[in-house]
């Protein structure tokens, strides 16, 4: 991923092999590679090698371990 170099953010995506999916960047606008698609379904169409409705990536906001809220009795 080659980001160019000019200095606008337009969201584009590029294809990585290590993950074999494609990802979202901020494209500078000028510059940088052919590696560059406008939308992700573009960059899936030509590059993923296993590209069978491969489910989007969720992103989890919460961790299974819940954290103290309030005070707690056993700290001094």
């Amino acid at each position: 991923m080659d980001i160019g170099s000019c200095t606008r953010e337009l969201i584009r995506y590029y294809y990585d092999a290590v993950d074999d999916d494609c990802k979202r960047f901020t494209y500078s606008g000028c510059g940088g590679n052919a590696n560059r698609f406008m939308r992700r379904t573009n960059c899936r169409n030509r590059c993923v090698k296993n590209n069978e409705k491969k489910p989007e990536k969720v992103v989890q906001a919460f961790t299974k371990k819940p954290g103290l809220i309030g005070r707690n009795s056993s700290v001094s």
